[in-house]
């Protein structure tokens, strides 16, 4: 009878391979229960192996399992990601050596027999990616039951208790949250797309609160829950009171139309979406911050993060910071340019190039770039971005996290920030 054949809490895939293969259903039933109460991934003490677990027994429609790591089994990785089958036994393992800071998203995808997994982001949806059952962290996203992704957290990880914590997921939102349609230019031309705005639970006549204007708005105010999580940093003193507007895309077509470089897009922000929320903060008796100031906030990632640096430029009496993380500092106004222009040493020069001038206003507004050490060649150029504003007199910083282009780690940048630029 094979029974405990995990050690100190891991074993790698050599390891399992070797103690598991032709096991019985009982000895399999005993190895997965043990399993279910350490939790997944298994990480080593004391090293840099992490394995990761995935139950199906091999049938007709299933030849092999794709582990998926952002910006570690992807890209021109993805054979780093295909798991190994322990013969006779429904174990899929892959073991991989990660740092102790690292923070990353991921999901197992079963792939029919010959079918190959194909390059670019994971399918969440039905018969996509699905997340890890045995992880007791809550999924960054989860759709229709058991598709969606995961978390891995390093021990040296930075904390997210606003998002991971179970005192922050049995928080009660006390703020209120409004939602409305409206029309905004988009890919097909004017487009109808869902606006919310979050505004926390504060006494009336009390001082002004900052606005902070997002995008992506189906992911943040759905799947991440930001309400939930802002409120509940806001009452545990954690972050001070902030109001929060944000528009949905109606597709991914529409996102690639919109943001980066959508400048009607982003007029249309300023000129509807910002004064929508100014105007329900008047009804419920709050004050927001001036237009302008550096307590207007505006923020995104990849190519949101570009339309926020953009806000900046082009509406600095709207916005007076911007926090941008992960840039697509490849996209032109012509709608041009390509991630892979990155890799050749091309990309980014247009916005880098709009940054060489000095603010027209004053204060220089604020600029709070993030960037993951797994982002390949957009890492230095965030750098020479970041250079480029501090040498033209914008008051610009730049953090680097161990991840990548990743959800996880942009919603504890995106408190990390608010923390700072709130609290000065």
């Amino acid at each position: 009878m094979r029974t405990h054949v995990i050690r100190a809490g891991f074993i790698d895939e050599g390891g399992l391979d070797a103690a598991m293969s032709g096991a019985s259903a009982k000895e399999l039933d005993t190895f997965w229960s043990e399993v279910a109460v350490l939790g997944t991934p298994l990480v080593e003490k004391d090293s840099k192996r992490v394995t990761f677990l995935w139950r199906r027994t091999p049938a007709d429609d299933v030849g092999s399992v794709y582990l998926f790591v952002n910006r570690v089994t992807d890209k021109d990785n993805i054979p780093l990601g295909m798991m190994n089958h322990v013969e006779g036994t429904d174990i899929w393992v892959r073991t991989l050596e990660l740092t102790d800071t690292t923070r990353a998203t991921y999901c197992f995808r079963e792939l029919s027999p010959g079918q190959v997994q194909e390059v670019g982001p994971p399918r969440l949806e039905r018969g996509g990616m699905q997340f890890d059952p045995l992880n007791a962290l809550p999924p960054t996203a989860q759709i229709e039951g058991r598709y969606g992704m995961s978390v891995f957290r390093a021990r040296l990880c930075p904390a997210q208790p606003e998002w991971e914590s179970a005192e922050a997921l049995r928080h009660e939102v006390r703020g209120t949250i409004a939602e409305r349609t409206a029309p905004f230019p988009g890919a097909d031309g004017v487009t109808e797309k869902r606006c919310h705005l979050y505004l926390p639970a504060i006494s009336t006549g009390t001082t002004e609160l900052p606005l902070l204007t997002m995008f992506d708005a189906e992911k943040w105010f759905g799947g991440l829950g930001l309400p939930r999580a802002l409120d509940f940093a806001i009452a545990q003193g954690i972050l001070p009171p902030i109001a929060v507007v944000s528009v949905a895309n109606s597709s991914m077509r529409d996102r690639m139309e919109s943001l980066g470089t959508g400048f009607d897009f982003l007029r249309h922000v300023a000129e509807h979406l910002v004064p929508w929320a100014e105007e329900l903060a008047n009804e419920n008796g709050l004050s927001l911050a001036p237009r302008g100031s550096r307590e207007r906030l505006v923020a995104g990632e990849s190519l949101g993060g570009l339309s926020a640096l953009c806000g900046v430029l082009e509406h600095p009496g709207v916005w007076g910071t911007a926090i941008a993380q992960s840039p697509s500092l490849w996209r032109t106004p012509q709608r041009g340019g390509s991630p892979m222009d990155m890799q050749t040493g091309g990309g980014g020069e247009w916005i880098i190039e709009q940054f060489t001038s000095p603010p027209g206003v004053a204060p220089a507004p604020r600029i709070r770039l993030s960037v993951g050490t797994r982002e390949g060649p957009s890492l230095p150029r965030a750098h020479q971005l970041a250079l480029t504003m501090k040498e033209s007199g914008w008051d610009a910083e730049i953090h680097v996290y161990d991840g990548g282009h990743d959800d996880s780690c942009w919603r504890g940048e995106l408190f990390a920030h608010l923390a700072e630029l709130l609290r000065n």
